[in-house]
């Protein structure tokens, strides 16, 4: 049986990771003012008209951490959406991107998790609806492995460098 402190940790442990995942793009936002400044001055200018050249080419990088579960038959409670966040595993994640046109982004990604259950640890023994799958002792343990390659057709024409982005970019 789980505790009070158990459970108030529980909740404490997953508010801290939603505001840091909401937190964490925030980063890309810290120099807007000066970008702005330097827009307001590039759009006085009357000069040639800007292309988008071999110079604004570029690539990132990007890494991720993720939590994977599982979802299903083998879970504390015989009903949807029910599961053990002890079995709760990290999956990791790499992408990799290139811009190559104002419109047109290659992005390729490779990601690994894992997902765990175990109908001994999981189910009561005791519990009229659990105590079948008690004595089914089902387990398993998978890991999952995905590469993903993604091309990006941006809407509107993006002719600036990555210092630069248009207000709304809707993709394809």
């Amino acid at each position: 049986m789980r505790t009070k402190k158990g459970m108030r940790f529980i909740k404490v442990s997953i508010i801290l990771l939603l505001v840091a995942m909401l937190v964490a793009p925030a980063d890309a936002q810290i120099n807007r003012r000066k970008v702005k400044k330097n827009n307001r001055a590039m759009a006085k200018y009357r000069g040639k008209k800007n292309r988008f050249t071999k110079q604004k080419r570029y690539s990132y990088l990007a890494f991720s951490v993720n939590a994977n579960n599982y979802l299903g038959d083998i879970a504390p409670k015989a009903k949807w959406g029910s599961t053990k966040l002890a079995f709760t595993r990290p999956g990791f994640s790499a992408t990799y991107g290139y811009r190559f046109g104002p419109r047109y982004t290659l992005r390729g990604s490779l990601s690994w998790g894992r997902l765990q259950s175990d109908d001994y640890k999981v189910a009561d023994p005791n519990g009229e609806n659990s105590k079948y799958r008690y004595v089914r002792n089902a387990s398993f343990r998978n890991d999952i492995w995905e590469l993903s390659a993604v091309a990006v057709f941006d809407l509107f024409k993006n002719e600036g460098s990555y210092l630069s982005r248009v207000n709304i970019t809707p993709y394809a």
